[in-house]
């Protein structure tokens, strides 16, 4: 199979701090699966999804229930590829726990 790589055009959609207005929201590594709250089957499906994010500039902190930066092409906005695998990492540590503790029990 051979891959093709093409130049495109596309919007770079960032979220600038609340606090200093100079830096922009990026992600951390924190995720809310990774928490001591999320012990069972309710808790995953009441407590929302939420991305950690941190100013670049003053470190200010907050929640956003969708990822950002994201990059717009077409009216379709893609998260990042490092987001979007750190993400579905947590969930696996979440389902592990989770099953390994059903077991044990």
């Amino acid at each position: 199979m051979r891959k093709v790589v093409k130049t495109v055009r596309a919007e770079l959609i960032e979220y600038v701090c609340t606090d200093c207005k100079t830096g922009v929201y990026r992600m951390t590594d924190t995720h809310p699966e990774d928490n001591s709250e999320w012990r069972d089957e309710a808790s995953i499906f009441t407590w929302p999804t939420l991305y950690e994010m941190k100013c670049s500039n003053c470190g200010k902190t907050g929640k956003i229930a969708k990822p950002y930066p994201v990059l717009r092409y077409r009216l379709n906005d893609f998260v990042l590829d490092k987001h979007s695998n750190s993400k579905i990492e947590a969930l696996r540590r979440l389902l592990r726990r989770l099953f390994c503790r059903e077991r044990v029990e």
